[in-house]
Order: C-alpha cells, then structure tokens, then sequence
C-alpha cells in the first residue's frame, strides 16, 4: 500500500500559475496606460460563485486564504506560484479574484477572472492569467464606500419621512 501511495504522489501534477500585465484602473472600469505599482490576487481552486463573490467584495466581508501574489512586493513583472497544489487524473478548475491596492479593505476596484477547468494526468500545467488570453476582464468593477451607501439610505430615508409629514 505505502509503495502505490509513493507512486501515485510522485506521479501527482502541481499547478503553476502567474499574473502579469495589470493595469492600473482609471475611474470608469476601464484601464489606464501604466501598470499597477500594488495589487493583490487570490487565486482559488475549485468552482466559481460570481454573485457570491461580488456580493462578499461588496458588503466588506471577502477573505481570502493568504495572498498569493502581491505586486507591491514583486521583483519582477510576471509574478509565479508553484505548488498550490498536486492532482493526479481529476478535473481541477481555478480562478482569480485581483484587487487595485495590496490591503483589501482599501482597494477601490476588483476583478474577477474566468474559469479554467483542465483534467490533470500526471503532468505539471501552468496557467498564465492575462487580459490578452481572456482570462483576466477587460474592465475593472468598483468597490462601492460603505460610506456612500449609508448617505443614500440615509437620503431615501429622510424623503420618505418628509413624504409621511407632508400628509
């Protein structure tokens, strides 16, 4: 048993993966012409919620596992994980969530990328996230303030009792 154990984790294929190429966002969603000097990343295994994920990144409550890559304390422009995993003959399925600033808490804009779903064998596969391979979007989404949310509740709420008193 311990001999086909050994065998079948040596056999095991590891995922590599890196992010390079970011651009910094410009208000509108879209990207500006320089790279973004800071930046965090989670990547995840396994099946993508977007509306989850929006929904956590909206209401202040996303966490992620660790940060994986930061380009605030990268050397270089590509950025490179190894080892987030060993998968042997199974389907394995990874995604990005990248925020503009290295702290979560302060970032103003997020991205989420595509699905990538491989069926491993026994081989090492790198995955590149890009926005000219379409793994990464095209635009950025912002994060709204809880500050500017409140303000609006607070707008709705006062038109409402303004309209209540007026009767």
């Amino acid at each position: 048993m311990a001999i086909v154990a050994i065998s079948a984790a040596t056999n095991a294929a590891t995922v590599s993966w890196s992010v390079s190429g970011i651009k910094t966002p410009n208000g509108d969603g879209t990207f500006s012409a320089t790279a973004l000097s800071g930046g965090i990343a989670y990547l995840f295994v396994g099946a993508q919620d977007t509306v989850a994920l929006t929904e956590a990144i909206t209401g202040k409550t996303f966490t992620g596992a660790g940060a994986l890559w930061s380009q605030a304390t990268s050397a270089t422009g590509a950025i490179f994980k190894t080892g987030l995993g060993s998968y042997s003959n199974q389907d394995v399925s990874l995604y990005m969530v990248i925020f503009d600033t290295a702290v979560i808490a302060d970032a103003s804009s997020y991205m989420i990328s595509t699905d990538v779903t491989q069926h491993f064998v026994n081989s090492n596969l790198t995955y590149t996230f890009t926005t000219a391979n379409g793994r990464l979007p095209t635009t950025w989404a912002a994060v709204p303030e809880p500050t500017s949310m409140a303000l609006l509740a607070l707008g709705v709420a006062a038109i409402g009792l303004r309209r209540k008193f007026r009767k």
